[in-house]
């Protein structure tokens, strides 16, 4: 099973790179040749690199795990890095959609207190989720196999509630957009597309994964409820 996870992690790992080069003409044209004042410039290059990183590093872990024996201890903090990278990558993602929606609302300080908050919320939930649901005595290397951290849970669902709002507010735009006469504008168009595939991408996976959540921690879904 761990072999099988292996070549997954290297086949999404050749298609990242396979992605990057693709349109790393692109990237150079509009986004290194920016100011390093802007401070845009370097929160794309994080949520790119950094994708990139913590990806090898995945394939370096899992393939170590293969051919040698790890430390107990080091397993069970690699189990609760992944929900951290993950969610530090999603919230990354979705800091670029929240400046695109923050640039088309006439960078309104209502809407960007919105989103501060719905950032702060994500990290609070990812700290309790780590907090209440460390890996306990009965970890073991099958956990990484069977079972994901109860972190994901918490992010995972602060998360959806995130793009949901930000999905929202797209749209009503766009409606705005389409009604004054400026619907087919390129820019409206690019952050429509935008902000749908990443949706769908963080919230299909996740939607799909809650039953296997549920069978493999029933206790999760009581988990807000029970703790509030």
């Amino acid at each position: 099973m761990l072999r099988l996870i292996g070549v997954s992690l290297v086949a999404s790992l050749t298609f990242l790179i396979y992605d990057m080069v693709s349109t790393l003409d692109n990237e150079v044209e509009f986004i290194w040749k920016r100011p390093n004042s802007s401070w845009i410039k370097w929160q794309f290059l994080f949520t790119r690199y950094f994708t990139l990183a913590s990806q090898i590093c995945n394939c370096s872990i899992n393939f170590t795990i293969v051919s040698s024996s790890l430390d107990l201890g080091l397993l069970r903090g690699w189990y609760t890095s992944q929900a951290v990278v993950s969610d530090i990558i999603v919230t990354a993602v979705e800091i670029l959609l929240m400046l695109q929606l923050y640039a088309l609302y006439n960078k309104s300080r209502k809407l960007a207190a919105v989103f501060c908050f719905m950032v702060f919320a994500e990290t609070v939930a990812l700290i309790i989720g780590i907090v209440f649901n460390p890996p306990g005595d009965e970890f073991h290397l099958v956990s990484i196999l069977d079972a994901t951290h109860d972190a994901f849970t918490y992010s995972g669902f602060s998360s959806m509630v995130s793009q949901t709002v930000i999905v929202i507010l797209t749209w009503v735009k766009y409606r705005e957009a389409v009604h004054g006469g400026w619907g087919a504008n390129p820019i409206i168009s690019l952050i429509i597309r935008d902000v749908t595939a990443v949706f769908c991408m963080i919230f299909g996976p996740s939607l799909q994964a809650f039953p296997f959540v549920v069978k493999t921690h029933p206790e999760q879904s009581h988990a807000w409820g029970s703790r509030c």
